[in-house]
């Protein structure tokens, strides 16, 4: 079906349904719809079609995102995660050639996240990890915690 015959609350409506037949939870879905919506005003408001979305649109939403909504990475992850899930069904169903947002997902999220000022992962020195499993009563949880600090 051509995208050009159908509104966008009725594109929308049929990406959720796919989601439901693909056994998506009901909260995601409602998630999706949220993230999606906001995309297709931020679209409306910009002068911009769904088929006409190239790089620096997705560049912007990510801006407006991040700047204006002063949103978190794992919020705006999970925008571009719904878009990307809208573009990847509307490939599938034959109204466009391709999904761009995967590429600027790759080129740009990782980016985002870098610099996103938030907890990072660290690994623990040899004192802290020596004080952690000497901290353990049980033998076999000691055990455990050896084994998993070796490898």
């Amino acid at each position: 079906m051509a995208l050009l015959s159908i509104s966008l609350n009725e594109l929308l409506n049929r990406f959720l349904e796919d989601c439901r037949l693909r056994n998506m939870t009901e909260r995601s879905i409602v998630g999706y719809k949220s993230c999606i919506a906001c995309f297709f005003r931020f679209l409306s408001e910009s002068g911009v079609g769904v088929r006409e979305v190239d790089n620096q649109i997705l560049k912007d939403f990510l801006g407006y995102l991040k700047y204006s909504k002063k949103l978190k990475y794992k919020t705006v992850k999970w925008y571009f995660s719904a878009i990307s899930g809208l573009y990847d069904f509307m490939v599938f169903e034959g109204m466009i050639g391709s999904n761009l947002v995967v590429p600027f997902r790759r080129g740009y999220m990782r980016q985002y996240k870098d610099c996103y000022d938030d907890s990072q992962r660290r690994l623990l020195s040899l004192e802290e990890m020596s004080n952690l499993i000497n901290s353990i009563l049980d033998p076999r949880d000691r055990a455990i915690a050896t084994l998993l600090a070796k490898t």
